[in-house]
């Protein structure tokens, strides 16, 4: 479940997600991270914690499981979609080009990071 945890946090279309399991509320927003409801309290923990937190507290983690699996497929179906229209309109051949230019971008920065942070040789002082 972590791994579903850390997807939604790293790469959610949403800012704000939500779920209810059992008798419990759970929500995650961007800007403030987890924060679950217990009765009548909310309590707030980072993605690390959340899911020892929810264990304690009695939530059902199996159901809890499948709703973030749930919720990880409607991302990935909603992306996909967004991609899918995005190429349709500016077209499958630009697409890859503009692709092929941002790899050889990113190729190009990690090689001048990489040749920054090598060690100087020693020169010999004058």
């Amino acid at each position: 479940m972590n791994d579903l945890i850390n997807f939604l946090e790293q790469h959610s279309l949403d800012d704000k997600l939500y779920w209810r399991v059992g008798n419990h509320e759970i929500r995650w927003e961007r800007d403030k991270g987890w924060e679950w409801k217990h009765g009548p309290y909310w309590f707030y923990d980072s993605g690390k914690s959340i899911l020892s937190c929810l264990e304690i507290a009695g939530v059902d983690m199996v159901e809890f499981d499948t709703e973030l699996r749930g919720t990880v497929i409607y991302q990935i179906l909603y992306a996909e979609m967004i991609v899918d229209k995005g190429i349709s309109i500016i077209g499958r051949e630009t697409m890859n080009r503009a692709r092929f230019a941002q790899d050889a971008f990113a190729k190009q920065l990690i090689e001048a990071v990489n040749s920054a942070l090598r060690p100087n040789h020693l020169k010999p002082v004058p």
